[in-house]
């Protein structure tokens, strides 16, 4: 029996409906500060020489 596969090429984009991205960061260990995007631009690019994550996010205003 013999398997093939096939490399992992092309250019693969989020669904930027149904796609949000979020992070939390721990402050001195007491406060954690969360964050959701959901305006954002990714995609991956892969090819021989292996994968790379690109995306950008539109954020209106920033208050902590």
């Amino acid at each position: 029996m013999t398997s093939s596969t096939l490399p992992f090429t092309g250019t693969f984009v989020a669904d930027p409906f149904h796609s949000t991205f979020q992070f939390a960061i721990r402050h001195m260990g007491v406060s954690v500060y969360r964050a959701t995007f959901d305006d954002v631009d990714v995609r991956v690019v892969a090819n021989e020489d292996g994968a790379v994550l690109e995306g950008s996010v539109r954020a209106e205003s920033i208050s902590i």
